[in-house]
């Protein structure tokens, strides 16, 4: 499945349909919009994973 899978996305990817271009250029821009630096998210999920130990500790 994750070959046909992989098969897929190139075929998008290559894609020049002018609704396939426009959406996936949609698409990245709200990723875009919405991302954040990764070191940010880091420690996020670095601060999620200390908070979830010490309640279990308690």
């Amino acid at each position: 499945m994750a070959v046909q899978e992989s098969k897929l996305a190139s075929i998008l990817i290559r894609s020049t349909l002018k609704k396939v271009v426009e959406l996936q250029q949609h698409v990245f821009d709200n990723l875009w919009k919405t991302a954040i630096p990764a070191e940010q998210r880091i420690k996020e999920l670095q601060g999620a994973a200390e908070d979830s130990g010490s309640k279990e500790s308690h």
